[in-house]
Formats: C-alpha cells, sequence, structure tokens
C-alpha cells in the first residue's frame, strides 16, 4: 500500500487531483467505482502526457537526440509540442531535424503511420511535408515503406504534393531523384494551385545538380513553361537566395536572351536577381549583356538599381550598380518618384546611405518622391533598421526629423510608426519630450503613431516611463486618445 500511495503522489499533484476537483467536475452526481476509476486515470494521463511534451520540448531545444529517442519511447499519444521555434506536433518538429529518422521510426512504432499524415500546421502541410522539404531519400524510404502510395497523393498547401517540398529542399535533392525513380517523371510536372511546378521551385532553392536533373528528363523545353506572374524557371532562378549556380547554369544552356524574358509584371531575371542576389550576378549579367540591361524599367517603372536598393538580403548588387554604372543611375525615378536612394533607405542600412552621399553630395538627402517623402521619411519607415536613419540625423542634424510629408506627418512620426523604442530614444536625445507633442497627419501625436506599430506594447510602456502617461489620452482631430488606438479601452 506504501509503495502504489507513493508512486501515485506525484502523478497525482501533477494532475491537480483532489477531492475539491473531483467534485467540481462532477457536481452532485455520485460516481460509480467504474467512473472514479476513468476519472482519475483522464488525470492522471492528462499529467503523464504535460510532462513528457514539456521533457521533450527541452530535448528538441538542446537537440539531445538520446534524450529524444528515451522519451519517444515513453510516448503514447500524439502530442504537440513548444519549443523556442515554433508549436507543432512531435512528428512535425521530429521531421525536420537531422537527426529525426530514428525517434520518428520509434513514434511510428508507438502511434502508428497515421502521426506522419494528420497532423497539420498552419498551413495544412503534415510531418510528411515536411521531410520532403528537410531531409533525404532515406527518411522517404522508411515513409514510403509504413503508408505506402499515399505519401504521393497527400497534398499540403497550394495544393502540393512531396514533389514541391522535395523541390525546395535546400539541403538536398535526393528526395527529388528518389521520387522519378519510384512514381516516374510524370509525377514532376504537375502543377499547384498558383500553377507552378516542381521545376519552378527547384529552380527557385536548389542549385544547378537539379536544373541538369530535370533537362535529362523532360529537356530545356521545360524550362520557359510558365507558373504564377507568368514567371519561367529563368525568374526563379534569379530569386533563388541560396545559390545562383542554377541561373547560372540555365544561362550557358538556353542563352542570354532568357535574362530578357518579362513576367506579367514587367519584371526580368535581371530585375528579380537584383533584388534577391548579390554582385556576382550582377557581374555575370554584365558579361551576358552589358552594362545598359541594369537601366531597363520593370515594374512601378524601377530599373534594376532600384531594385538592388531593396534588397534585404545584402547591399552589394547595390554597391556594385553604383560603382559599375556611376552616380547617374542613382538620379533615375521610378513611377513614384522614387529615387535609388528612397529605396536604399527603407530597406538598407547606414552603409548604403554611405554610399549614395560619397557619390551624389548630401544634398541627395533631400530630394523629395511622391508624398514630399525624403530619403529621411523612408528611413523613418525602415523596420528592419533603425541605422540609417540615426545616420542621416547625423548628418543633416535632429531638424530633419521635423520634416513634413504631403500628408502632414513628420519622420518622427513615421519612426514611431514603423521602428522601435531605439529611435524613441533617438527623437528624445535629440529634440528632447516636447517633439513628442507635436502632432501630424489628423492631429496625431508621437503616441497615435506609435499605437499603430507592431511593438505597440513596448513602444507605450516607454512612453509612460519616458515622456509620461498623459501623452496616451491626448486626442486627435477625431477624438481619439492614442490608448484607445493601442486597443487599451476595447
Amino acid at each position: 500500500r506504501q509503495a502504489n500511495s507513493k508512486s501515485f503522489t506525484s502523478a497525482g499533484f501533477q494532475a491537480g487531483i483532489s477531492c475539491a476537483a473531483l467534485h467540481a467536475s462532477t457536481g452532485s452526481r455520485t460516481l460509480t467505482g467504474t467512473a472514479r476509476s476513468k476519472f482519475f486515470e483522464q488525470r492522471f494521463s492528462s499529467a503523464q502526457a504535460t510532462a513528457t511534451a514539456e521533457q521533450l520540448s527541452a530535448a528538441l531545444d538542446a537537440n539531445d537526440r538520446e534524450q529524444l529517442l528515451r522519451l519517444c519511447r515513453r510516448v503514447g499519444s500524439k502530442l504537440t509540442v513548444k519549443t523556442e521555434q515554433f508549436e507543432e506536433s512531435l512528428a512535425h518538429h521530429l521531421a525536420w531535424k537531422p537527426y529525426g529518422l530514428d525517434c520518428l521510426k520509434v513514434l511510428v512504432e508507438r502511434l502508428g503511420p497515421s502521426c506522419l499524415t494528420q497532423a497539420r500546421d498552419q498551413y495544412g502541410n503534415a510531418p510528411l511535408h515536411w521531410v520532403a522539404f528537410c531531409q533525404d531519400e532515406n527518411f522517404m524510404e522508411f515513409i514510403h515503406s509504413r503508408i505506402g502510395a499515399e505519401c504521393f497523393e497527400l497534398k499540403g498547401r497550394y495544393s502540393r504534393s512531396i514533389a514541391f517540398f522535395a523541390a525546395e529542399n535546400n539541403r538536398s535533392n535526393s528526395i527529388l531523384k528518389w521520387i522519378a525513380r519510384k512514381k516516374g517523371p510524370g509525377f514532376l510536372t504537375a502543377v499547384d494551385s498558383n500553377g507552378n511546378s516542381p521545376v519552378h521551385r527547384a529552380a527557385g532553392c536548389q542549385g544547378s545538380d537539379s536544373m541538369q536533373f530535370f533537362k535529362s528528363l523532360f529537356g530545356p523545353d521545360c524550362f520557359f513553361q510558365k507558373g504564377d506572374l507568368g514567371r519561367t524557371a529563368f525568374h526563379y532562378a534569379a530569386m533563388n537566395g541560396s545559390s545562383n549556380s542554377a541561373l547560372k547554369w540555365l544561362v550557358s544552356e538556353c542563352g542570354s536572351d532568357c535574362l530578357m524574358e518579362k513576367d506579367d509584371q514587367g519584371s526580368t531575371p535581371i530585375h528579380l536577381a537584383a533584388l534577391e542576389q548579390g554582385e556576382d550576378s550582377m557581374q555575370f549579367i554584365k558579361e551576358q549583356l552589358g552594362s545598359l540591361v541594369f537601366m531597363l524599367k520593370g515594374l512601378n517603372g524601377e530599373t534594376s538599381v532600384h531594385i538592388a536598393a531593396r534588397n534585404t538580403s545584402s547591399n552589394s548588387a547595390f554597391a556594385w550598380c553604383i560603382k559599375e554604372l556611376g552616380a547617374r543611375c542613382l538620379l533615375v525615378k521610378d513611377s513614384y518618384q522614387r529615387l535609388p536612394i528612397h529605396l536604399a533607405a527603407r530597406h538598407q542600412d547606414e552603409k548604403s546611405m554611405q554610399l549614395a552621399v560619397s557619390s551624389l553630395g548630401p544634398d541627395c538627402l533631400k530630394m523629395a518622391a511622391e508624398q514630399q517623402r525624403t530619403a529621411v521619411h523612408f528611413a523613418a519607415m525602415n523596420s528592419s533598421s533603425s541605422s540609417a536613419l540615426r545616420w542621416i540625423v547625423g548628418q543633416l542634424g535632429p531638424d530633419c526629423l521635423q520634416l513634413r510629408d504631403s500628408e502632414g506627418s513628420m519622420a518622427l512620426h513615421l519612426a514611431a510608426q514603423h521602428q522601435g523604442v531605439d529611435s524613441l530614444r533617438l527623437i528624445k536625445e535629440t529634440l528632447g519630450v516636447a517633439a513628442f507633442r507635436l502632432t501630424g497627419h489628423r492631429g496625431q501625436t508621437v503616441a497615435h503613431y506609435a499605437a499603430a506599430n507592431s511593438e505597440k506594447q513596448q513602444l507605450m510602456a516607454w512612453l509612460v516611463t519616458e515622456v509620461g502617461p498623459r501623452c496616451l489620452v491626448v486626442v486627435d482631430e477625431q477624438g481619439r486618445m492614442a490608448a484607445d488606438l493601442a486597443g487599451y479601452y476595447e
């Protein structure tokens, strides 16, 4: 009796079992012996599952393979596990771990193969799809041995089979080749709900080996097939942020004219490479077609220089354009009267500002686009970094933060709407607390603009501490307080 009591006590406390809990859950009804037994059994089981999920979370975060194996051998039901990365089923977590195959095998033994197909993430993808996206053919061989043809038929987001996920796998293309062997090449010609095929997806995520593989199956014509937005494999290869080897291979096989193909928005692979790739791709394109192609306009009248200024991965393409094309390339306006420096201020950091100013002089920071917005306004809307804004303020002085656009918004208002606490500190350091009372569009103060920021909680807390709580109850022209806009009184 003592041993049984001792072993039961820990689980009992975890489950929160007490007479009060039992009474609260059953009301005034009298439980039979069987019902009481089931009640305690369910609470005990729930406590065990919670404890196991917490242990699994710790093991996954620590990448402790041995502990994961031990825990998987104890799993008795399908669990959702929350880690530092995401919250999904245990099978999803194991599907993307490089050491996950041994654990997946144990999990399938414990729960059955349905654990690979039934749970779905927020996009409708099963663990099976994650495996195709992250792993190699050894994983798929195991899954195929357990669920058979279902592994080919199950669709995820955008009605995509595992062929699409395998084409997006930037670790290995072995699953893609495995699918062709098992299912036949025809399976790789299907299109998803966006009109894209695995050829498009592989061009955007994998390298030259996959392009060679598709050519061996279908010939070079498959690269000219149009998908979403009228884009071919050439467009997708230009958007491949992992490698430009697919783009180089396609050009060598199909000729440099493929770089001039426009999609439905008027963008060529040249424009898209400027957006997603670096200086090596720019140099490669120059060697094929010369320098003038970078001044051809695409979507919204943007040249490749404008688009390179929007490249959030690197400013190397933008720097290359300035070096190769000269300062004049920075004076071309797009359909919204924006110069490349405006877009660089919005999407890049102070290094791009320095490059532009060294070419054009500091007056370029005062040139206005539509809505009378200058580089300081665009830098204030840069949600990735405040370094461009801080650098411009250092060049022009703090008064530039009070420049208004055509709607009446100052740069300091836009910074509160798009950036973090660091920019609020900059405003206070350079202009003082009085700046937070300055009104912009519709009579709104900095606090009103901050209420529309995705980080509004941190900003509001800072404002209350550094400016004072009264700033949250000032009304705009429509009678609204910042506290209202932030949802504090909902």
